[in-house]
């Protein structure tokens, strides 16, 4: 088990939120996934990140708690809901010279036909033309339009 993931397990979040702060996104989500693997049903996680956003709302969190909500616990009740969230509340607070906001927009196609159509089919096809305009050999969008979406 990771640090962040023992401090956890011991119900020490004040110190599991100060070494939260201190990793990388890339890291700190890894380190969520582990414990999320290994303690599906303890949500104390999620604490650490709403710390995180409490203190400064980023892009980068939302995004996180979407791949999360989208990938690995994508069977709780509500998860599609949690992700069209996230998903929206990412792309609120990025823009279009953040490197990460193609990826941001894939994410709400996916809520256009996983799990449910969360987002229309009209709103999609305005995504994806706007993900080509930025990322022309964006494969995601090549690869659903192929399947007969966003047409």
């Amino acid at each position: 088990m990771n640090k962040l993931g023992t401090l956890l397990k011991n119900h020490e979040l004040n110190k599991a939120i100060p070494y939260a702060r201190n990793l990388s996104p890339a890291n700190l989500y890894d380190d969520i996934v582990e414990f999320i693997d290994s303690d599906n049903d303890n949500l104390i996680w999620y604490t650490v990140i709403l710390n995180l956003l409490l203190e400064k709302e980023s892009p980068v969190l939302h995004n996180m708690l979407y791949n999360i909500f989208a990938f690995i616990l994508n069977n709780f009740d509500g998860a599609p809901d949690v992700q069209l969230y996230h998903a929206r509340r990412a792309l609120e607070l990025s823009n279009e010279k953040d490197p990460l906001y193609p990826e941001l927009l894939c994410n709400l196609l996916r809520l256009n036909y996983e799990p449910d159509e969360m987002v229309s089919d009209e709103e999609a096809k305005k995504i994806a033309q706007k993900v080509l305009e930025i990322d022309p050999n964006n494969d995601f969008v090549h690869d659903r339009i192929e399947e007969g979406l966003y047409k």
